[in-house]
């Protein structure tokens, strides 16, 4: 499932010509790689030292929000360590052997063709807690007593009706009393509302 999700999320980062990255991402890799070329240059050593098969990711992390280079090979994932892939580059051999370019030929084109707005997006949603990895974290914090009242109403009555949309602050999820920095009436607390509908 693991490489499933990772050929998706590599295939949804790419576009035909690439995109420009906008400033305010420039200005994160300025602060953690010095520069884009910095970035391209620590991502070309890291995918060069990947021996076999396995993926070079840019990654946030969630808890320093500092931007890393990072490899994975076999079941260990980013998600699965706190950091939000932002961009992945597929090192396994049949990405780049079968058209018969080398790894850095091959790495330097995936980079042409990044979608460097849409990494932008995902990197500002994971900053601001409304990325899917936050949303389903929140899911996941319904006290069990609720999942036994939704399983029950699921699947004796195939339908699922919530009285009101679950709310970041009634689940405990963040604090209603504390400036946090998040909108409660952010994409996230919208998309759940639609969730329950």
């Amino acid at each position: 499932a693991a490489e499933a999700w990772n050929h998706e999320f590599f295939w949804s980062r790419l576009t035909p010509g690439g995109a420009k990255p906008p400033d305010e991402l420039l200005q994160w890799i300025a602060r953690d790689f010095g520069s884009f070329d910095g970035l391209t240059t620590q991502l070309h050593a890291r995918a060069r030292g990947l021996f076999g098969s396995g993926w070079s990711w840019l990654v946030l992390d969630r808890e320093t929000l500092r931007l890393h280079i990072v490899n994975s090979t076999a079941l260990i994932h980013p998600l699965g360590l706190g950091l939000k892939p932002l961009v992945a580059v597929d090192m396994w051999e049949h990405a780049y052997l079968v058209s018969g370019v080398d790894r850095e030929e091959y790495v330097r084109s995936v980079l042409s063709l990044v979608n460097w707005e849409l990494v932008c997006d995902d990197l500002l949603a994971a900053v601001n807690l409304s990325d899917e990895q936050t949303k389903l974290k929140y899911l996941v914090r319904l006290s069990m007593e609720d999942m036994k009242k939704l399983k029950h109403v699921m699947v004796h009555h195939g339908v699922l009706e919530l009285p009101a949309a679950p709310h970041l602050t009634k689940l405990d999820f963040l604090p209603a009393d504390e400036d946090v920095g998040v909108d409660f009436d952010s994409p996230l607390d919208a998309a759940m509302a639609d969730a329950t509908r």
